[in-house]
């Protein structure tokens, strides 16, 4: 049984959908969680897809983590064999749960930092941030920096068995530095590490297939 997280905007499940239908054919179970501030968990209010506040983000991941933790536990005690999956922001919060975990757990996560700071104030996503709001361009990108990176993955133990980890990184991602997915590897460096010639936008539609082979992999060769 495989939890397919979603990345941030990713108000569907069309995506994850597909991929789930190919893994069952597999004869892989699939669950998928809505992330918080998505879809039918979205404010009436809210508009477009970007966040309100960081303090949002912040809440949103910690929802994700333990929400994901939870699940699986329930999953593993209900006698499944357990994976998790995810793709940008998903790719994220699945490492966060892997690391959360204290058992070993399968993990494919595609086109995600070492840190939050890597994308909103290195990536191209820093161009929608609303600097004023956090005190000015400088002041508030240094600000944002200090708090992402104060929970960044490096400041945690890796997974329980990160050999059981397979990260999937894009050459000409744009959003998510490319030297930041790099990163997570050489911090867990017994996990597996592969590369699609994209950028994020082609990797939303191309690392499914990747994400799901890793999947399969995991499943057919890996240790229940």
């Amino acid at each position: 049984m495989c939890l397919h997280l979603g990345g941030l905007g990713e108000q569907t499940f069309a995506r994850r959908e597909w991929l789930a239908w190919q893994l069952v054919e597999s004869g892989i179970g699939a669950v998928l969680l809505e992330t918080p501030y998505h879809g039918r968990r979205r404010e009436v209010i809210e508009r477009g897809d970007a966040m309100s506040s960081v303090a949002d983000q912040m809440w949103l991941g910690a929802a994700v983590v333990a929400e994901s933790a939870a699940l699986l536990g329930w999953l593993r005690a209900d006698g499944h064999r357990v994976a998790i999956s995810g793709f940008s922001m998903g790719g994220s919060y699945a490492a966060y749960t892997a690391v959360r975990l204290p058992w070993a757990i399968d993990l494919v996560a595609a086109g995600l930092p070492m840190s939050g700071s890597h994308v909103a104030a290195q990536g191209l996503l820093r161009r929608l941030v609303c600097w004023e709001a956090l005190g000015g361009a400088n002041d508030g990108m240094a600000e944002l920096e200090r708090a992402y990176d104060a929970v960044a993955l490096r400041h945690l133990e890796p997974p329980v068995d990160a050999s059981r980890a397979h990260l999937i990184g894009f050459r000409r991602d744009g959003i998510v530095p490319p030297e930041s997915t790099s990163a997570i590897h050489e911090h867990w460096p017994s996990s597996r590490m592969s590369w699609i010639d994209t950028g994020h936008v082609g990797g939303f539609f191309r690392s499914s297939k990747a994400i799901g082979d890793g999947i399969r992999r995991a499943f057919g060769d890996g240790e229940g």
